[in-house]
């Protein structure tokens, strides 16, 4: 048996002919088409911050032998490595402009690293690592998400891969 649908209770809609340039892929897509996170890019950020999470921490336990525990449901940090409490903000490089952008950096969280994790087309990813002080302090922190204030204590990053570079910790490529 078919259970009705929400839209079964509306109105049947108009024809409208949406223009082509308007549905056409952005410009970096077919940088993206042979990268082996190209089928990550259009999910939903919840998602994707899962399978980042996945990935580092895959990456951490089979390579650095790092122990492993996840981190707690309320998301105050994502995982536990070596005994020391880590947050990880995952980005896609924008091709256009050489540049990441990581949202969601909450003051208020209990972590002794920030480490933010670059997902490039070629298959790199390269992890940034922040003591919470620096993360705290530095000035290339700002608001997220295009806030006007700082009520909610989110910050983000927004930049060229230059201005992470001195705190580059490491980098694997897939494959």
């Amino acid at each position: 048996m078919r259970t009705a649908l929400f839209t079964d209770n509306l109105p049947k809609p108009t024809k409208f002919k949406i223009p082509d340039e308007f549905l056409a892929p952005p410009d970096d897509d077919a940088i993206w088409e042979s990268s082996p996170f190209y089928h990550l890019r259009n999910r939903h950020s919840v998602s994707k911050g899962s399978i980042f999470e996945k990935i580092v921490r895959y990456y951490l336990q089979t390579e650095d032998k790092m122990k492993i525990i996840p981190g707690p449901k309320n998301g105050e940090y994502d995982f536990i490595a070596n005994d020391e409490k880590y947050e990880l903000k995952g980005a896609f490089l924008n091709t256009s402009d050489n540049s990441y952008w990581f949202n969601q950096i909450r003051d208020e969280y209990d972590y002794k690293w920030l480490v933010l994790a670059g997902f490039d087309p070629d298959g790199r990813v390269t992890l940034y690592r922040f003591t919470r002080e620096q993360e705290k302090t530095l000035k290339i922190f700002g608001l997220s998400h295009g806030q006007k204030d700082k009520k909610t204590g989110q910050k983000g990053f927004s930049g060229d891969k230059e201005k992470l570079q001195q705190h580059y910790w490491k980098s694997f490529l897939h494959g």
